[in-house]
């Protein structure tokens, strides 16, 4: 699996509203992680008043809808706004992000260049 932290360094939580295209990534952006935190009117569901807080603690990016009690870091904004599974928006992070993703866990080596699976036999 990637790094979350590199996916994080290369767009964080300000700048991923923008790349899902939410309601309200202009503001988000513009906040662009100073202050406080940015409040908005929640992209997830109808509502008039800002209800939803995009924040970072730690190097995390972190959202919370006060309207619903959800809440979440950028993995669950991915799977929020797409409908995904974990690995899924994980995979997305990473493309969004440009940083490599590797699948099974392990890490590829760049002293190994991948090489496709050998075919297996015609069935006779």
């Amino acid at each position: 699996m990637a790094d979350m932290d590199a996916c994080r360094a290369k767009l964080p939580i300000w700048n991923l509203f923008g790349a899902l295209g939410l309601q309200g990534a202009d503001k988000v952006g513009a906040w662009g992680g100073g202050g406080v935190e940015a409040k908005i009117c929640s992209p997830f569901r109808e509502d008039n008043s800002p209800s939803f807080s995009v924040f970072t603690r730690d190097g995390v990016g972190l959202w919370k809808d006060h309207g619903t009690g959800e809440s979440g870091d950028e993995i669950k904004l991915i799977q929020a706004a797409k409908g995904i599974s974990t690995k899924e928006a994980m995979q997305l992070y990473c493309e969004l992000a440009g940083v490599p993703w590797e699948t099974g866990g392990k890490p590829s080596s760049p002293s190994k260049p991948w090489k496709p699976a050998k075919e297996a036999p015609p069935s006779s």
